[in-house]
């Protein structure tokens, strides 16, 4: 089945119209998406096209990578957050399981 999703997101391929460039795509979040590579920037989403969709086993693999960049970067702190994010949400559905009594 092909994902039609059109919101972007970690691990996504866009095209950046204004230069042509293709970015593998930190984080997008509201308007604003980080591309991977150097120099650190931020473009607005409504600039970049999808090319290529990944998958979620791509987004949880970058974000894995991005935890492990040097220094002060914006995309590791996302990372960082969003995945801390997943575990606490984890750890609660091991806790709270739901409630299967009839």
């Amino acid at each position: 089945m092909r994902n039609n999703r059109k919101v972007i997101r970690t691990g996504d391929t866009v095209l950046h119209g204004p230069t042509g460039e293709k970015w593998l795509v930190a984080y997008a979040v509201d308007d604003r998406l980080a591309w991977c590579g150097w120099p650190e920037g931020e473009a607005k989403t409504s600039d970049c096209q999808i090319v290529d969709r990944g998958d979620d086993e791509d987004l949880h693999k970058l974000l894995q990578e991005m935890t492990q960049m040097r220094g002060s970067d914006a995309r590791k702190r996302y990372a960082q957050q969003i995945l801390k994010e997943e575990r606490e949400r984890s750890d609660k559905t091991l806790f709270d399981p739901p409630n299967t009594i009839g």
